[in-house]
């Protein structure tokens, strides 16, 4: 069974219609990205199979870059943090995940088995702290965003799992689809629900800017 033919499309088109959507920046990048970088495999593929292992490696790395704000957002929601501490949450991901990335490619192993690892390596990172958040603070969470943290977990975990059988068993990584898809599935579902900040209608903001200006008065 040619499971990219069958699956590809369908993943296409939530990323498509998660980046239409979405209301929150961040998780409308995050679709974008994911679809363009499906453009680019589709068009590598057209070059032979190396060009689209180059190009899906690659922009998996820059997969796992999204994944890491979209991770500091979520922790940042479970925390109540500052945007500017969210920020700070990102960038600390990137980098832990990055440094062992970095390790896992440069160890003395087969190039496929050093991808596989650096990838291991940053799913079960991200995965790791988003789980020890939610255990301790997902009841701050708004329901949107549990959606958006569960669907992480799913990927992730799925991630760790798959991965590390493709090591032991190539075929095994086609079943990477499926938490692939489940977690699209619930980000299209927690846009649907209203993810992104609440704001009251302009008419509203302003009857409410009055009423707080009277009562300070």
């Amino acid at each position: 069974m040619n499971f990219a033919a069958f699956f590809w499309p369908i993943e296409f088109a939530l990323e498509l219609l998660g980046a239409f959507r979405s209301r929150n920046l961040m998780l409308r990048a995050t679709f974008g990205y994911l679809a363009a970088a499906d453009i680019a495999c589709f068009i590598a593929t057209q070059n032979g199979w190396g060009s689209y292992m180059e190009a899906y490696w690659l922009l998996r790395a820059g997969k796992y870059l999204f994944l890491c704000s979209v991770s500091a957002v979520a922790l940042g929601k479970m925390v109540k943090s500052s945007p500017r501490l969210t920020a700070v949450m990102a960038i600390g991901l990137a980098f832990t995940a990055g440094i062992m990335s970095y390790i896992c490619l440069t160890a003395g192993e087969p190039i496929w088995i050093r991808l596989l690892d650096s990838s291991i390596s940053a799913a079960a990172i991200l995965g790791a702290v988003l789980a020890l958040g939610w255990v301790g603070r997902s009841k701050n969470m708004p329901r949107d965003w549990k959606v958006i943290s569960a669907g992480m977990l799913i990927l992730l975990g799925g991630d760790v799992v798959i991965l590390i059988a493709a090591k032991l068993y190539w075929p095994a990584h086609n079943l990477k689809w499926f938490p692939e898809l489940i977690q699209l599935a619930m980000w299209n579902y927690a846009a649907k629900v209203g993810i992104g900040e609440a704001r009251l209608p302009l008419s509203r903001n302003l009857i409410a800017t009055e009423e707080v200006r009277g009562a300070v008065q």
